[in-house]
């Protein structure tokens, strides 16, 4: 079998790509855009209305409506709408569009019956043990409350003054951009065959290119992994990844967030199911554990095999 991630990044870019049924991370998509996302929820496009099951026939009350960032490219209103249902009665779910280049922005605006609901979201999405009850397409949802235009562009112009005062602090994590680097002519490329590191040095330089936008940061609980054997299923990836992320004799439970492996939509196996791709990501709940995830299965000729090593490093996220 060919190796099927010689031509795709770590992120899933083609909308044909996708995990158990998800596409996954499109990210490339929305990367050269101008436009300060604003978090108004102005009616400049009115969105449509969702089935809605309320308790009663009531309209929504005043500062209902949350604002939702990180979403896939391809997620749709009713895919948002379902995700958020589970706080309460909603009025409407907009996937925010760019009018100029006619595609989703990667967010979108909900908006609830109750204000009670709103609070929910944005309690649940603020913590962290239970930011994974917010995941949709393979990546975890930014939830803020929303607010109107001109207190969005007041807040704007903060966060600009504030990064500005924090200037030398680190807030994209870029110290964890190389970690896992694997350099020809170093002990650590000993044994490393020459299409391996020519895969390693590929994604790398891709890394280094989208980090230029500054709407990307390193994640540091969420791990792409490279080199899977064609016949590994998520739980089988999960396994591998929770043994080498345990600590021994630790009385503290590990908990893995999520699980994806990435697959073609047009290429199937000898099941008939979606071919992998040979890449999936893993996120866990505490940097520390990923952290000792990578170290340990990186490079490490003993979990697949001599010739085709895991290549283990943290996966970019989009903030927008």
């Amino acid at each position: 079998d060919d190796d099927d991630d010689d031509d795709d990044d770590d992120h899933g870019p083609h909308s044909k790509t996708q995990s158990n049924g998800n596409s996954i991370n499109d990210e490339d998509e929305g990367e050269d855009e101008d436009e300060d996302e604003d978090e108004d929820d102005s009616d400049d496009n009115e969105p449509r209305d969702m089935e809605t099951e309320p308790e009663e026939k009531v309209t929504p009350t005043e500062g209902t409506t949350v604002f939702v960032r990180n979403l896939p490219f391809q997620a749709d209103d009713n895919q948002v709408y379902e995700a958020f249902r589970r706080f309460g009665p909603i009025a409407y779910a907009r996937v925010v569009i760019d009018k100029k280049l006619q595609r989703p922005k990667g967010t979108a605006f909900v908006k609830f019956y109750k204000a009670s609901s709103k609070r929910k979201a944005i309690s649940v999405a603020g913590q962290g043990s239970n930011a994974n009850d917010l995941i949709l397409g393979g990546r975890t949802l930014i939830v803020t409350e929303a607010v109107d235009r001109n207190t969005a562009e007041k807040l704007a112009q903060e966060r600009v003054a504030k990064g500005r005062k924090e200037k030398g602090v680190d807030r994209r994590n870029l110290f964890l951009a190389s970690e896992g680097l694997i350099k020809e002519g170093t002990p650590a490329a000993e044994g490393v065959s020459k299409k391996d590191m020519e895969k390693r040095s590929r994604a790398f330089k891709e890394k280094k290119q989208k980090l230029k936008n500054p709407n990307y940061r390193v994640s540091r609980t969420r791990l792409s992994i490279r080199n899977l054997p064609l016949e590994m299923a998520e739980k089988d990836l999960k396994a591998l990844c929770r043994k080498h992320a345990s600590e021994e004799n630790s009385k503290k439970p590990l908990k893995i967030r999520q699980v994806k492996i990435v697959r073609s939509a047009e290429r199937m196996d000898k099941r008939g199911m979606p071919r992998s791709k040979r890449y999936g990501f893993v996120e866990f709940e505490r940097h520390e554990a990923a952290l000792r995830c990578l170290r340990r299965m990186n490079n490490n000729p003993e979990v697949f095999s001599k010739a085709e090593r895991p290549i283990v490093e943290f996966a970019l996220d989009d903030m927008r």
